[in-house]
């Protein structure tokens, strides 16, 4: 009993109270989800496209990018992808599934690159849709799938500049939220490696907004065209890849081996010529990533940001004469640069771990960053 308030009184107060409880508890929810999860990292994947890891892309392709790893991060020394093609890997990227899971066959609409499987099985399953959900404010920019046609803003991204089609540097639209855009050749308006890093910056570094951030920065470097920079052309002249030193170097017409690889014919002085002006132009063209990435760096506060830096796939320079190719399941198709760095990784700072990693990784990596506690995938994929 309250002094001098009547029993009445109290169990009307009560009655109010307990009556308003739903809306008070829905509205303390929304106010909570509003602000985002409590205490999470801001999130950045980085996404190179057919990079290899052999030692030499790393020392001469993105030395600034390896340094800054190796003692601020994590180096896997064993980092695979489970589909060495782009439109597949993706898809394992973003939803952290395996191949027979979210139907992404090949880069071809009919077997999922794209189209309605694509909008069924991978982007409702996204890192992004799975972050926007917990409160995180989301952007994707650069290359989506091989065969996004700029019809729509996929879910699950607050921010959107999507290329429209496969990797290339000039003469591209991309989707900016919705319209596209078309671009030309100028080199300071439209070479798209440049252009994702200014609007990636630009989104992360974005003031007034408490929620913390989730980018996606996805370049089209180093796939072909390989087109580099103005003022990285030129550069490495006589280099050639280590590969024309391995035994698999030109072995063709293997019986042993698959169909396609026992159908490519022997690499002559012509192929040869070709494959090492690929790879210098795939080296020249990594120049800007190596560069932008300090300037990335710069802009945000990386201490308290996780980053994770990879590729979709690797890369052939001329095993099993192959020429500038992926596909096949040999080494250097599925093996991948893997880098990570923040909060979760400072335990083991400057670390080279050679524990095998896969690109159905990343997804869970990035959910446990962000202190997700939505249901995992049916996969048997880990946190880096």
């Amino acid at each position: 009993r309250v002094r001098g308030v009547s029993n009445n009184a109290i169990l009307f107060v009560t009655s109010l109270l307990l009556s308003k409880l739903p809306v008070m508890l829905l509205l303390l929810t929304l106010l909570l989800f509003a602000a985002g999860p409590s205490c999470a990292s801001n999130i950045l994947v980085v996404l190179l496209d057919d990079v290899d890891d052999l030692p030499i892309t790393r020392a001469k392709g993105f030395p600034n990018v390896t340094h800054f790893f190796s003692t601020n991060g994590v180096i896997y020394n064993n980092a695979f992808v489970t589909t060495p093609i782009c439109c597949p890997s993706r898809a394992s990227i973003f939803t952290g599934t395996y191949q027979h899971n979210h139907r992404t066959l090949d880069n071809t609409v009919l077997n999922g690159c794209d189209g309605s499987n694509w909008d069924f099985n991978v982007a409702p399953n996204s890192m992004g849709k799975r972050l926007q959900d917990i409160g995180y404010r989301t952007g994707m920019f650069g290359k989506y799938s091989n065969n996004y046609r700029g019809d729509k803003v996929p879910v699950g991204w607050d921010t959107w500049m999507g290329l429209l089609g496969n990797s290339v540097y000039y003469d591209y639209t991309i989707n900016r939220d919705g319209k596209n855009e078309k671009h030309g050749k100028e080199y300071k308006k439209d070479y798209l490696p440049e252009l994702i890093i200014r609007n990636g910056i630009e989104f992360m570094t974005k003031k007034n907004t408490t929620k913390p951030w989730f980018a996606f920065l996805s370049f089209p470097t180093a796939h072909e065209p390989f087109d580099a920079a103005p003022e990285y052309q030129g550069q490495y002249k006589g280099s050639k890849p280590p590969t024309v030193n391995y035994p698999s170097f030109n072995h063709t017409n293997d019986k042993g081996k698959h169909w396609y690889v026992r159908s490519r014919p022997p690499i002559d002085h012509h192929a040869s010529k070709y494959n090492e002006l690929g790879w210098r132009r795939r080296l020249q063209s990594l120049q800007t990533i190596d560069r932008g990435f300090l300037r990335i760096l710069n802009a945000i506060d990386h201490k308290t940001t996780s980053i994770i830096f990879t590729s979709d796939n690797g890369f052939y320079f001329g095993e099993w004469g192959m020429i500038l190719d992926k596909r096949q399941p040999y080494e250097n198709t599925i093996r991948v640069p893997m880098f990570a760095s923040g909060p979760l990784f400072n335990t083991h700072k400057g670390a080279s771990i050679d524990t095998v990693v896969l690109n159905i990784d990343i997804a869970p990596t990035v959910l446990q960053i962000a202190q997700s506690t939505q249901k995992r995938s049916v996969n048997v994929s880990y946190s880096l």
